[in-house]
């Protein structure tokens, strides 16, 4: 039920949105809670109704109490404009799901404008009221009653998409979710935690049973755009030269030490969003302990492709938390060189290790759970870049790293299956190891970063563009590209030949696949030679 101009409003798709992109926060507030409220008073109204036509050949008596009932409970004026529950789903799905030539959402437009609180919440708030009312209209069925206009029966299909609706996890046409948008923005951390507070709770009432997608919704605060940009890296960018300056004892303002405080609680929760274990219970709280700085240099590490560098660095810092006397109980922090030595305790890899091993995320939804063969290598430039200044950060502070040999398991005897499985536990792994520059070139990773490789040479684009394989090239001195592989037995550019023969299609580097298996043999040009003299005898 709703008076005229509310109904007005409704029957305008685009009502909702232009409330949230002109900062009229009241006036959309109000919007979203009438309209709830209009959604629960049409399913009060048709379940009565459903009530009324179970006692319809009963006696009078009881046609007197439930008119009575409607009076009561219902208290609407019949002098308003009536609405069913279809319909007023099939607005509401409308205004909150309307997007433009952007694709932008009502809430992304929101979440740019530096919103109150109480705008998203309120935004989730209906979008909960519609998965829960929807499933009463998929259930019941469409009534004839409300004479849908033929143009219009499309929506049918929108009804029953809304009692999946997840408006946080809408992207527009670059890519960006409206948590991307609110993170780069500048939102408030308040806003912020209720995107978490509100993706926690789907996953704990929707999703209980399901790890891959408890998974892709926590993977939310790292989901890049097209650009490579993901909500991590945009929060710590806008904040990064205050946040710089905090953890400077000579620059810091000794005033603001608890929004630093603020911020980390913030940029913690984040990481453990992004790094939670789907094997633990989101509800168990009783595991849960105080991340020492080796932990967190870990988990930055697991997200090398999506962590930005400068949240690595505020992790090491002795101040992180903006408490001046690190001698404090409460805080565990251990210095950066120590902490990239230190390997993991279930794992046995250093952080080195874990951020080379680390993939990139699908993030469509429709994929979710189906097994198919991912690259260690990303489609995404910025993203590889991002991994390669996480590894030279780390081996800034542990430059020994670069020769501690990976351990492989059982399942890495094949050059075509070189990923670590979890399932096999760390004491059955083989004894063979592999150093980490073949490991990089059986993983697949390139001579150079993905970018123009139309002219792929060291004059062109000096060291600013040098890929993993490259750089473990030049930092181990007594690497060399003749040393055969223990595992397989091949040289390392029959290594990266073959692994590019198993990798070739799946993602639109393959030239520098073929260019770093021709740097790898022009250091050692001889290798062929000889292989053609074994071949003859």
């Amino acid at each position: 039920m709703t008076d005229s101009a509310l109904l007005h409003k409704l029957q305008d798709e685009q009502y909702l949105y232009r409330l949230s992109s002109t900062f009229a926060w009241d006036e959309a507030i109000e919007f979203c809670n009438r309209s709830i409220l209009g959604i629960e008073r049409a399913a009060d109204s048709a379940a009565a109704a459903s009530f009324a036509a179970s006692f319809f050949n009963d006696n009078d008596a009881k046609e007197e109490y439930f008119d009575e009932y409607l009076d009561t409970h219902i208290q609407t004026p019949q002098t308003a404009a009536q609405l069913t529950l279809y319909q007023w789903v099939r607005y509401v799905f409308r205004q909150i799901t309307f997007s433009d030539q952007w694709g932008n959402t009502p809430l992304h437009s929101a979440s740019f404008c530096k919103p109150p609180v109480d705008m998203i919440m309120a935004l989730f708030r209906l979008a909960r009221t519609l998965r829960r009312f929807s499933s009463r209209v998929n259930d019941s069925g469409i009534s004839e009653s409300d004479e849908i206009n033929k143009n219009e029966s499309v929506d049918n299909d929108k009804i029953y998409n809304a009692t999946n609706l997840i408006i946080w996890g809408a992207t527009c046409k670059d890519s960006s979710t409206p948590f991307l948008v609110a993170s780069s923005t500048g939102a408030s951390t308040e806003v912020l935690h209720c995107y978490l507070d509100e993706i926690q709770y789907y996953i704990d009432n929707d999703w209980s049973n399901e790890n891959n997608l408890k998974e892709w919704a926590r993977k939310t605060v790292i989901r890049p755009d097209s650009s490579g940009n993901t909500p991590l890296m945009g929060w710590m960018a806008y904040y990064d030269v205050w946040i710089k300056r905090q953890l400077d004892p000579s620059t810091r303002n000794t005033r603001e030490l608890s929004r630093l405080s603020d911020y980390w609680e913030l940029a913690e929760r984040m990481l453990q969003f992004a790094t939670k274990n789907n094997d633990l219970d989101d509800n168990d709280h009783t595991n849960q302990q105080q991340p020492t700085t080796s932990m967190l240099v870990q988990q930055c590490a697991s997200i090398s492709l999506y962590c930005p560098i400068s949240l690595l660095e505020w992790v090491v810092s002795p101040h992180r938390q903006g408490i001046v006397d690190m001698s404090s109980q409460s805080v565990s922090w251990t210095p950066a060189d120590v902490c990239a030595a230190t390997p993991d305790r279930t794992t046995g890899k250093l952080p080195f290790h874990v951020a080379m091993e680390a993939k990139p995320f699908s993030f469509d939804l429709t994929s979710v759970g189906k097994e198919k063969r991912v690259r260690y290598t990303s489609d995404n430039p910025r993203l590889e870049k991002n991994r390669i200044q996480m590894i030279k950060k780390l081996l800034t502070w542990y430059p020994d790293a670069v020769t501690v040999p990976f351990q492989l398991m059982k399942c890495e005897n094949n050059v075509s299956d070189v990923a670590a499985s979890d399932a096999i536990p760390y004491s059955d792994k083989m004894v063979r190891s592999r150093s980490p520059f073949l490991q990089a070139i059986a993983f697949g990773m390139t001579w150079w970063q993905k970018m123009n490789t139309a002219n792929c040479n060291e004059e062109d684009h000096g060291h600013d563009y040098m890929g993993i394989v490259q750089l473990l090239w030049r930092l181990n001195a007594g690497q060399t590209t003749s040393t055969k592989d223990d595992v397989s037995g091949l040289y390392p550019f029959m290594l990266s030949a073959a692994t590019a023969t198993t990798t070739l299609g799946d993602c639109h580097n393959d030239r520098l696949l073929v260019d770093t298996t021709y740097n790898l043999l022009k250091k050692d040009p001889e290798l062929v030679t000889g292989a053609l003299i074994a071949a003859e005898k």
